[in-house]
């Protein structure tokens, strides 16, 4: 099963309506988001654009599957102690999926709202510059911006809101279609406890990996004593100056190789494309 989750969440971001050949998730430098629906909706029509609007409704349908779909493997992941991949879902919609917390919350603190979104790839510059200036929004009404209103409207508007439907649907999984109140739960947490049971640490450093090894030398060995002590010694020797001192060497090359290659070897060794608990 391990294999599968991770092998899921490498791959949720090529996911795709196959018939359509249309994506569902965008990759931002901390992981996974859904494209906004009106994208969605605009390329699966652009999909079918000589033929009557059964097949963009049946391709539709078919995303919104995928979604739920996706809500409902990390629900099992949560209730069997599998860890999600932290690129499955960035901090910024674990806030919102799984606590219900929004940017205009007390419980999402200003300052963590805009960490989040400065690890996804967009500047706290980004949003101040529409400060005083007039932003029309998809509800139709028009607004002069505050430093307030960043965050109870325009950051709501720009990543919650453009996704609405896709949300709805990955929350409809997690909650099996609203029998499972899961953000009463998790709210009372904050969200780094949430990280640290239920998600992998975005990064994988080779201390971690060094620290999570615990080699068991001559396991079940049940011959002479002088022998067993000779075949601890070779194996000890290896996982110690080898195993460890190749890790440490591969460990000093340039970031891009080092990620690389502890990300396959992690792999080798677990099945995950992180580090398991």
């Amino acid at each position: 099963m391990r294999e599968f989750l991770s092998h899921c969440w490498k791959r949720m971001g090529g996911l795709k309506v196959k018939e359509a050949d249309v994506k569902l998730f965008t990759s931002q430098p901390d992981g996974f988001v859904p494209v906004e629906d009106d994208v969605l909706r605009h390329n699966l029509k652009r999909a079918f654009p000589d033929e009557d609007e059964t097949e963009y409704l049946k391709s539709l349908e078919r995303a919104k599957a995928y979604y739920r779909a996706i809500g409902r493997i990390m629900l099992y992941s949560l209730a069997n102690g599998y860890t999600i991949s932290a690129m499955a879902m960035p901090p910024f919609y674990q806030n919102w999926l799984l606590r219900g917390c929004s940017p205009a919350d007390d419980d999402y603190h200003k300052d963590d709202v805009l960490k989040h979104l400065s690890d996804s790839g967009t500047t706290k510059k980004a949003f101040f510059d529409f400060v005083d200036t007039k932003y029309d929004f998809a509800d139709g009404s028009t607004e002069v911006i505050t430093k307030e209103s960043v965050f109870t409207r325009l950051i709501p508007e720009q990543y919650l809101h453009s996704r609405k439907q896709a949300l709805q649907d990955i929350k409809a999984g997690l909650t099996l279609d609203g029998d499972y109140s899961l953000c009463e739960f998790l709210r009372s947490f904050p969200l780094e406890t949430i990280q640290k049971v239920a998600f992998s640490t975005s990064r994988i450093a080779l201390k971690d990996i060094i620290a999570i090894l615990k080699p068991v030398y001559c396991h079940d060995w049940d011959g002479d004593e002088k022998e067993g002590m000779e075949h601890q010694r070779k194996q000890q020797t290896f996982f110690e100056d080898v195993l460890c001192g190749i890790l440490t060497e591969r460990g000093s090359s340039s970031k891009k190789k080092i990620s690389k290659f502890l990300l396959l070897f992690v792999k080798f060794c677990t099945g995950f494309d992180y580090l398991p608990d």
